[in-house]
């Protein structure tokens, strides 16, 4: 009877403990982080709002669900263009003879002729503004040999930012059941079009294009919403998909990334993405914590030409938090004198620094050299080693 009596306290346990454990982990969460309001409810299949700079996920709801991705392919699109025009293997003013396969393309078009010469940038313009299916063809054919072959290179470009709910097989985004994204990877890739071709982002915002004789308005409407702030990225459409857009929207040095897929009508979609977006950025502000290039502290070097060592940051360090009245962020610095051998050069990294709110770490990163140091020569090197000598005996 008491074995039967244990057995049954042991099944009981296991099946109350996850949900205690779950239950936990949600308040340990909770004490964590400063009271925030719920973001807005969102009528869509998946959604996802990211601060730019950091990469920082604010609020999502079935971020990782592989959906139909519509004209948002376009995103991916442009950004394998763009990559490639960087590393040099195109230029923007290349022409592109267009093709019999471009020139049939259904949907969305920018009404291309068969055999005319388009330089690349006005395809990347009728791509993003007019949302151009032709144009996209165009693009494929011209960068990846064929359509097959540039799908190749967005899979490749996929993979490298590290999208793993996503899947190309067409540059321009009509149905196929193995094209598919999901928000955050979506995300993700709007992320790295705003960091890596800041130059280029106006495309993702341009109001209208013309072609031809034929002039079409981007179908972004919070593009014309001057409250909105929105200032690119892209719209996209099929049956299957349904209303899908991608927004960025910039507030002094806050930008957020908005993604809704999969929303009923238009307008929806457009609500849905505003009201992500005012969220975040009446929630949430992004502070510079240190600039490049500034001294945060130095250390002494024996046996150097100099004899201190300026340390920093190569690239600015951001602090994304709630706007809400918080502790002030504490820098430390751990950077212990050393004894050069050889050489330093300017971003070798040395020392490190650590960001504390309140007592909580919450970043800690290499310290970089700001200028270079060679090893001085037989006499100095004499001279220091007898100075610390007698530091070491008489301090």
């Amino acid at each position: 009877m008491m074995l039967r009596l244990r057995l049954y306290l042991l099944i009981l346990l296991a099946l109350l403990l996850p949900a205690f454990a779950a239950r936990a982990a949600a308040l340990l969460d909770l004490a964590g982080a400063e009271a925030l309001p719920p973001p807005p409810k969102v009528d869509a299949r998946a959604w996802l709002l990211m601060e730019a700079r950091t990469g920082q996920v604010l609020a999502a709801g079935q971020p990782d669900q592989r959906l139909p991705q519509a004209s948002l392919t376009k995103l991916m699109t442009a950004y394998v263009v763009l990559r490639a025009a960087k590393a040099g293997q195109i230029r923007l003013d290349d022409p592109v003879t267009i093709g019999d396969k471009a020139w049939r393309t259904g949907g969305s078009r920018i009404y291309l002729n068969k055999g005319d010469q388009v330089p690349v940038e006005t395809l990347l313009r009728g791509l993003l503004a007019n949302s151009g299916n032709d144009a996209a063809v165009a693009l494929a054919e011209h960068l990846g040999g064929s359509l097959e072959g540039f799908a190749a290179l967005m899979n490749q470009a996929a993979a490298q930012l590290g999208l793993s709910n996503s899947h190309f097989v067409t540059p321009h985004g009509l149905h196929h059941p193995d094209h598919y994204t999901s928000a955050r990877d979506l995300g993700i890739l709007a992320r790295a079009i705003i960091l890596e071709f800041p130059e280029h982002y106006p495309l993702f915002g341009l109001k209208s294009f013309t072609y031809g004789k034929v002039t079409q308005r981007n179908r972004n409407r919070l593009l014309w919403r001057e409250d909105s702030a929105v200032d690119g990225m892209k719209t996209g459409f099929t049956v299957p998909a349904r209303y899908c857009v991608v927004n960025s929207a910039q507030r002094g040095e806050l930008r957020l990334i908005s993604i809704v897929l999969g929303a009923p009508n238009p307008q929806v979609r457009f609500e849905n993405s505003a009201a992500l977006l005012d969220y975040g950025f009446s929630h949430y502000r992004l502070d510079t914590l240190v600039a490049p290039a500034q001294p945060l502290t130095e250390v002494r070097v024996w046996g150097a030409t100099a004899k201190r060592l300026p340390l920093g940051l190569t690239e600015p360090l951001y602090l994304l938090r709630v706007r809400a009245p918080s502790e002030p962020v504490r820098l430390e610095f751990e950077a212990p004198e050393f004894e050069l051998n050889g050489t330093l050069s300017v971003g070798d990294a040395y020392g490190r620094l650590r960001a504390y709110l309140g007592q909580k770490l919450i970043h800690q990163q290499s310290l970089y050299a700001l200028q270079p140091l060679q090893e001085s020569g037989f006499f100095a090197r004499a001279a220091d080693a007898a100075q610390r000598l007698w530091e070491e005996w008489f301090n």
